[in-house]
């Protein structure tokens, strides 16, 4: 196979043999020993030593990467020379389940770069290789497999590093981790929406898998060094192994004493001399949909194609870490519906996720830990151009993104004031990095329309507190003026603090919010809250055939500035996690709650469990049931019994074809007459299953059902991917709902309970990467 293609590089390439076509091959038979390349198995590993250079990580373990004048084949073989060389790792431990221990299979990492690259080779032993997990799916989609992961933080500052994945088939994965992220563990989940272009190739062994990875230095960001400098980057290796108890082994050693994941990686260093050439990015998308809508007058389908239409997004490397975009009519669809929620009978709106690809580009600048999520970039409904600046200079992340909204100027009568206007948005934000994890920074968000405008600005600051301690801060105040000229000011004010040892975990947690507040780029439940929590847990270890399990105990209370009591709850819980991938949850919840002016109290029991001892398959759900307050009537709310399900099930009978189901399931009972009367029962169900036909080409089907809206549909999907940037895209989408749902004019046409056809629609979609 060729080497990774150098620039200019069109990512496109169809032929066989391409420079992007690095595919995963089985068989073994190559000249390799029997612990990889022909070289004793010595780990080249050392200790950071004190002084200046190494920040946070003085003391943790560093390797040396190996230069290297002739590049690897990047075809998942390691018979290039470069490995017989290249620096190597092979002592590794086990992060979980028993921090510290041995890790149970042996692991080889070489590690060699160049100007333009740094480059991993892998060979992942297994005794038994027979509870080996991979499947052949899309990118980023297969956390249940047995991963090989790199984790890069190229300033060594501990604000935020890089993911970069595969599996035994080379399907790829990355992501990016923030600092103070907690979400998965002492091993926290990458943010999949990140997408870097890197190459792989991967083969099936007798006894595990190889790999090998080159990762051009244009796909991150990382500081320019003078010549000669070396660059110190943090650097840890992570193997999972899902078939034995999630087994995670690592490289540096991590202890469940410590919080910190970034604070407990190692030190890549060695490198020097890297490519300082400007990387520039050139992301064409076209895009074509021809659909029909059904037409409530008529009752028949009506043809509301569209023409063709081409989006450009152009990326330039102003430095090596910071990065300008620009877009033009930009290419803002999603193929893939939201997963499903019960809508029916909720107090507050339903968040949904973004995924729309330009917003989610340096999108994890923006966030952090606040009472409200002031960047939700879902409220920007049809932009048009787009243009952002991220990245860093120094010790200061900058990003900042200008953007219009066609949506709001969308009126049904051309004379309304604001017919055909744009809104136009600005987003500004700037992190300064104190220490390890810790920083202070601003954000203001800006979206104008006519005469309406909704502004906010403010400060946050996190600060790390000795090993396994955290505190957040923030504070801000939004102007808002609406369309009736109603105009309203006031503060949003929160804390959060947070401890996470071995054993005891807690939090305390309080929040202002004004009844004045609003913001019309973030997502705002609710206004005019008092709010303090606080949390305490406890965690045995037995790390037998149970792993570990303990109590929890949450306090939650919330006034309005009026001293109403709104809500309160007391929350005891109970979590095990059992061998074999076993883990149950259980809760009991005392809560009072004010709604419509009335006072409710209410008790609700709830019982959770994730199961996955099959690589075949893997089962979750959760049961709730106790009382529950009908919102629906906000006029006359009453407490009534209820009961909610959940089920999902990943079925993976073979490596290319995957099913996970999703089940919802909700219901109510009035019990005011001295029995239950079923007000509703509420079934959503979706099935998302994918066939791999090759490396390249997959078939995806999402076939969804909603009981409360009385629909149904089906998306069909064809992809064919070169990389993370360049793909193609054709799919069949067709919903239905039940006719007595549709509100038609003349009720004549229609049975009441049959299912008609309310839109269906095919699409093209092809975006190609040209990378200078």
């Amino acid at each position: 196979m060729p080497r990774p293609p150098t620039i200019p590089a069109l990512a496109l390439c169809l032929a066989a043999g391409a420079g992007a076509d690095l595919q995963a091959q089985s068989g073994a038979g190559f000249p390799m020993g029997p612990h990889g390349p022909d070289r004793p198995r010595v780990d080249d590993s050392s200790v950071a030593a004190s002084g200046a250079g190494y920040g946070a990580l003085v003391g943790r373990p560093r390797v040396r990467a190996t230069r290297t004048d002739a590049p690897p084949t990047i075809d998942g073989r390691l018979d290039d020379e470069v490995w017989r060389t290249a620096a190597m790792l092979s002592e590794f431990v086990q992060q979980s389940p028993l921090d510290g221990a041995p890790a149970t299979e042996e692991t080889e990492v070489y590690i060699a770069y160049d100007r333009d690259h740094v480059y991993f080779a892998f060979y992942l032993h297994y005794a038994d290789p027979g509870i080996m997990r991979a499947s052949r799916a899309d990118r980023d989609t297969t956390w249940q497999d047995d991963l090989i992961t790199v984790y890069l933080d190229p300033f060594l500052d501990q604000q935020r590093c890089y993911d970069f994945d595969l599996n035994g088939y080379n399907v790829q994965g990355d992501g990016v981790i923030n600092a103070g992220q907690t979400r998965g563990g002492p091993i926290p989940v990458a943010d999949r929406s990140w997408d870097a272009l890197f190459y792989s190739g991967a083969q099936i062994v007798d006894d595990g898998y190889t790999a090998e990875m080159a990762i051009p230095f244009k796909s991150f960001r990382y500081p320019e060094q003078p010549p000669g400098v070396e660059h110190r980057w943090g650097f840890q290796i992570v193997r999972e192994i899902k078939g034995k108890d999630q087994e995670n082994v690592v490289w540096a050693p991590m202890s469940r004493d410590v919080q910190s994941f970034m604070g407990q990686m190692g030190v890549l260093e060695g490198m020097t001399d890297l490519s300082t050439s400007r990387n520039l990015e050139i992301l064409p998308s076209f895009t074509a949909i021809g659909y029909e809508l059904f037409d409530r007058s008529t009752g028949a389908l009506v043809d509301r194609s569209t023409d063709p239409e081409m989006g450009l997004n152009v990326k330039y490397g102003i430095t090596s870490n910071l990065t300008a975009d620009f877009t033009g009519n930009p290419d803002f669809s999603q193929i893939e519906s939201d997963l499903p929620q019960i809508e029916v009978n909720q107090r507050f709106p339903l968040f949904f996720p973004e995924l729309r690809p330009f917003f989610l580009e340096g999108a994890e600048i923006f966030e952090f830990p606040s009472p409200v999520d002031l960047v939700h970039t879902r409220t920007l409904v049809d932009p048009n151009l787009g243009a952002k600046l991220t990245g860093k200079v120094g010790n200061t992340t900058l990003g900042v993104m200008a953007t219009d909204d066609e949506a709001p100027g969308r009126r049904g009568d051309p004379d309304e004031r604001g017919y055909g206007e744009n809104a136009r948005v600005l987003i500004g934000r700037a992190r300064y990095d104190l220490y390890s994890e810790s920083h202070v920074g601003t954000l203001v968000t800006d979206r104008e329309f006519l005469d309406v405008h909704s502004r906010v600005a403010g400060a946050d600051a996190q600060f790390r507190l000795g090993r396994a301690s955290r505190l957040n801060l923030v504070a801000f105040r939004s102007q808002h003026r609406d369309e009736q000229g109603v105009e309203r000011e006031g503060p949003m004010m929160g804390a959060f603090l947070q401890h996470e040892g071995r054993h005891l975990v807690g939090s305390l947690y309080a929040a202002r919010i004004d009844p004045d507040f609003r913001t019309d780029v973030g997502f705002l439940q609710r206004v005019d809250q008092q709010l303090g929590a606080a949390n305490v847990g406890y965690r045995w270890w037995p790390e037998s055939w149970i792993i570990d399990w303990g109590p929890s105990l949450r306090y939650q209370v919330s006034h309005t500035h009026a001293g109403i009591l709104e809500d309160e709850n007391v929350d005891l819980g109970l979590n095990m996690n059992f061998s074999r991938n076993v883990n149950v949850t259980a809760n009991a919840v005392q809560a009072h709650e004010r709604f419509g002016g009335v006072d409710f109290d209410r008790r609700n029991y709830s019982l959770s469990t994730f199961v996955s001892t099959s690589r075949l398959f893997s089962l979750g759900g959760s049961l709730r049931w106790g009382d529950e307050i009908y919102y629906v009537d906000r006029e006359n709310p009453y407490l009534g019994r209820g009961n909610s399900a959940t089920l999902s099930a990943t079925i993976r009978p073979a490596p290319r074809f995957t099913t996970q189901l999703n089940l919802v399931t909700s219901r109510f009972f009035d019990v005011r007459a001295g029995r239950d009367r079923q007000v509703f029962n509420v079934r959503v169900l979706r099935a998302l299953s994918t066939f791999t036909f090759t490396d390249r080409l997959l078939l995806r089907n999402i076939t969804e059902f909603d009981s409360f809206r009385g629909t149904r549909g089906t998306n069909l999907l064809l992809t064919y991917r070169i990389n993370a940037l360049t793909v193609f895209y054709f799919g069949y989408d067709d919903h239905f709902r039940q006719e007595d749902a549709l509100d038609v004019h003349d009720p004549r046409y229609f049975e009441p309970t049959a299912f008609r056809r309310t839109n269906r629609a095919l699409f093209t979609k092809l975006r190609i990467l040209f990378r200078y």
